[in-house]
């Protein structure tokens, strides 16, 4: 077993400590690695809540710090004209379909006298053209009635993420959706984050030890534990996940990120 230790630094640090399990047919245990880390916690997830109608916010369905999961709703903005909007649709794709049947009728009897000689050939073949041009209408008046309807829909504004909301606007708020209006936030909290520097060398040691030249390989078999700032150490252990992609030039380390279940909200940014 190759052990990893990651002591406090400061308050505000997150003490790492971790076991890599290392299994080779017929090696000897690995002599412990020791390194020091400092840590920080960060969001897995930041949202902007944002609207993509414009209009009047009426209702406000959540209060900062509160959690939600995907789907929550958070935000209600003013339905009335919308509801206007698709009723029209609605009314306009019925007298399209309407239409389409008085075409396909007058289409139908004017191909049953044009196969008995009693009718006009371009009679028939305009009557086809005016049923095409119904379909076409009621096509048209779908595809409105469609847009209408998730017009109305987008109204009602809904969590994408979980995690801990924080609402911007109260309510009789005026939006546009082309304004770039920032609603609300949501924070993912759980699973969280914590962010570590380790130098490349070290880096490079680490992957030696393990017998590998995949970082992602080495993270697989690395579980991490905390010990907050307290002293206490934390209920639950979690992995690496993924590394900056470049060397900070000027100190030479990379950042790592491991990612912790956060249920209780012990955890927090910062």
């Amino acid at each position: 077993n190759l052990r990893v230790r990651w002591p406090r630094l400061s308050l505000l640090a997150c003490l790492l400590t971790g076991i890599m399990a290392l299994s080779a047919s017929g090696a000897m245990a690995a002599e412990p690695l020791n390194l020091t880390l400092e840590g920080v916690v960060e969001p897995r997830a930041r949202v902007a809540v944002a609207n993509q109608v414009t209009g009047i916010v009426s209702r406000v369905l959540v209060v900062a710090g509160q959690k939600v999961a995907v789907g929550d709703p958070l935000f209600e903005i003013d339905a009335a004209d919308f509801e206007i909007d698709v009723s029209a649709a609605h009314a306009a794709l019925d007298e399209a379909v309407a239409r389409l049947r008085l075409a396909e009728d007058v289409a139908e009897r004017q191909s049953r006298l044009a196969e008995r000689g009693s009718g006009a050939e371009a009679r028939a073949t305009q009557a086809t053209i005016e049923v095409n041009v119904a379909k076409a209408s009621v096509a048209r008046q779908e595809s409105a009635l469609r847009a209408a309807e998730l017009a109305l829909s987008r109204t009602r504004i809904v969590a994408s993420i979980p995690g801990i909301v924080r609402p911007r606007v109260a309510p009789g708020t005026f939006v546009e959706a082309e304004a770039g209006t920032i609603l609300g936030e949501i924070v993912q909290i759980d699973p969280i984050l914590v962010g570590y520097t380790v130098s490349y060398e070290d880096r490079q040691r680490s992957l030696k030890k393990a017998g590998t030249t995949s970082a992602r390989e080495m993270f697989d078999r690395v579980a991490l534990s905390l010990v907050l700032p307290s002293g206490d150490s934390y209920a639950h252990t979690g992995r690496p996940m993924f590394e900056s992609a470049e060397v900070d030039s000027t100190n030479g380390m990379l950042t790592t990120w491991a990612e912790f279940p956060n249920p209780d909200g012990i955890l927090v940014p910062g």
